[in-house]
């Protein structure tokens, strides 16, 4: 087990779980095997605080009936990838749109004003899960303008040999207007500007449909199972 800036890494028997102190959704995730070692090793871990374990769909068929029962409905979603060795030269945007790299504290702010917007996370909670990311991580937040006004996010690392897109969110106001697409293409931009051939990232039902059109292709599908620690 390593302390990591807040972050809390476990690392045994094939597991990955990351424990942070923010409380928002996006933390407290398992991969691994399920098994009875494996959940109390998992549960000692995170103490008395929910989780979430994502396995695939192999890992989901192999699920024993006493392990299941410990877990609520899970929640489907598909990993998407893209080759983007041989894709041509990035498509041009509408001159109302401009994407820029956040390099600046008040980009950064900015930057999480517009997330929150979406998420609905509260701020601190999003400071402390995303900033260690780009602070040590390296990740590379985006900021989309639209009409010179803030409307979407993304997020991209490509300290990997695959790169990898999150934190993508749009204003409510400014759906609809192919901002995510834009985005997303400034994302595929940057990781072949870094030699890389692949950018992959996880989907949303709404948003498979988007990424298809791009070029994004299922790899697999995940399964996320919640552990609600105050009911066992």
């Amino acid at each position: 087990m390593t302390i990591v800036d807040g972050w809390r890494v476990l690392e045994e028997h094939g597991l990955l779980a990351l424990k942070s102190t923010a409380a928002i959704p996006l933390v407290n995730f398992v991969w691994g095997e399920i098994s009875n070692d494996n959940l109390a090793l998992v549960k000692a871990f995170y103490g008395n605080c929910d989780f979430y374990w994502v396995l695939t769909k192999s890992q989901k068929e192999s699920l024993d009936e006493v392990s299941y029962q410990h877990f609520h409905t899970s929640e489907e979603f598909p990993e998407m990838i893209m080759d983007i060795s041989s894709s041509q030269r990035r498509m041009d945007a509408s001159p109302e749109v401009r994407v820029a790299k956040v390099l600046k504290p008040d980009e950064l702010q900015l930057w999480t004003e517009t997330a929150i917007a979406t998420f609905g996370f509260a701020e601190n909670d999003f400071k402390e899960f995303f900033y260690p990311l780009i602070d040590i991580a390296n990740c590379i937040p985006l900021l989309l303008y639209y009409k010179e006004k803030p409307a979407a996010t993304a997020m991209i690392y490509c300290g990997s040999p695959v790169a990898g897109i999150y934190a993508m969110s749009t204003k409510p106001e400014f759906r609809r207007l192919g901002l995510g697409k834009a985005i997303v293409n400034e994302c595929l931009a940057i990781a072949k500007e870094s030699n890389l051939n692949y950018a992959v990232l996880y989907a949303s039902k709404d948003g498979q449909q988007l990424y298809e059109g791009m070029g994004f292709e299922i790899s697999q599908v995940l399964y996320e199972y919640s552990f609600v620690a105050m009911s066992n």
